[in-house]
C-alpha cells in the first residue's frame, strides 16, 4: 500500500508522518474515525471534521462494549509500558465516571444499554 498524498489541510499542522498519514487516509472516505493520543493530531482531526479518540477512550469503549472484562488492568499495563496517563485523567476527567470511579474498575456498566459510556468515550481525553 502506498502512502496517501498529504493534503495541505493536514500538512499545515506540522504533525508527524504517522499522524499525517492517518488523517490523509481518513479524509479519503466517509464515516472514518481516527485514534490518536497526540493532542495536536486530535485538534487537527476535529478541525477537519473527523471524529477522534485516544487510547483511554478506546479502552473504556472496549470495556463498555464487553470486549474486555475490566478496564483497570489494561490501563495499568499501558502505564507500566510507558503510556502517560495521569491519575487525574484516569480517575476524574469525566464527570460521569468521577461520580462513580468504581465503574472503571468493575464489570458493571453505567447504563443498561451502554449508551452513556459510549457517548462519553468520544470526549477528548486530554
Amino acid at each position: 500500500m502506498s502512502s496517501p498524498e498529504l493534503p495541505e489541510s493536514v500538512l499545515t499542522w506540522g504533525l508527524g508522518r504517522g499522524e499525517s498519514a492517518v488523517l490523509a487516509l481518513a479524509l479519503e472516505g466517509p464515516d472514518r474515525e481516527v485514534i490518536f493520543d497526540d493532542r495536536q493530531a486530535r485538534r487537527c482531526a476535529s478541525m477537519l471534521g473527523l471524529p477522534s479518540l485516544g487510547t483511554l477512550s478506546l479502552v473504556l469503549r472496549a470495556k463498555d462494549l464487553g470486549m474486555i472484562p475490566l478496564a483497570r488492568p489494561v490501563l495499568e499495563r499501558l502505564r507500566f509500558e510507558g503510556m502517560f496517563l495521569s491519575d487525574f485523567v484516569l480517575n476524574r476527567a469525566w464527570p460521569k465516571w468521577a461520580s462513580d470511579p468504581s465503574w472503571l474498575f468493575s464489570q458493571g456498566s453505567p447504563s443498561s444499554d451502554g449508551a452513556a459510556g459510549r457517548a462519553t468515550a468520544r470526549r477528548d481525553d486530554g
